[in-house]
């Protein structure tokens, strides 16, 4: 046999699938079957996979979770995955084990690597606590409609003080 692809070389005559005792399995068994690695596929293609691998593993681990976290579900879909499809399995597997009587996955369940935050997380963004003070004052006030004193009150702060952060944060409100 030789590494051309099976329609090339039918295509130019250079084998056949017709001598007597082949079959067309005979010849596709020498077919290379390329899969792209975990880390490479689409996030929808990683989570059908974790979602039917985890049906997969429901039937052979009763009273185990069979579904996860949105947490557990993110640092699932962000890890690097170097391996293959049994490291997936493996790691979703040794998952339902450690949560057994839980009601999903959590992140405690994954292991180390997969427990810490990225440094690239896109939920987690730097913030100063004044810039953190300043947003939250911002949804208050606009969650009350601009009434201060409601605002204040929600806030655990003086309507004074609450006037002062606004002009001390110069927001247009």
């Amino acid at each position: 046999m030789c590494s051309l692809p099976l329609a090339i070389v039918v295509a130019y005559g250079l084998a056949r699938l017709d001598f007597p005792g082949k079959t067309l399995v005979d010849a596709i068994v020498h077919l290379p079957l390329v899969l792209p690695p975990v880390r490479d596929r689409s996030r929808e293609d990683r989570l059908d996979l974790i979602t039917r691998i985890l049906a997969d593993l429901k039937t052979q681990l009763p009273g185990c979770p069979t579904e996860c976290t949105t947490d557990a579900v993110d640092r699932l879909l962000a890890a690097p995955w170097h391996g293959n499809v049994r490291e997936l399995r493996n790691v979703l597997e040794c998952a339902m084990i450690l949560g057994r009587g839980q009601p999903a996955i959590g992140f405690e369940q994954l292991p180390p690597d997969l427990r810490q935050r990225s440094a690239t997380d896109r939920r987690y963004q730097a913030q100063s606590l004044s810039e953190v003070e300043r947003q939250h004052i911002e949804r208050t006030l606009r969650h009350h409609g601009g009434n201060r004193t409601r605002a204040a009150l929600e806030l655990g702060i003086s309507r004074a003080t609450l006037i002062n952060k606004i002009k001390q944060y110069r927001m247009a409100i």
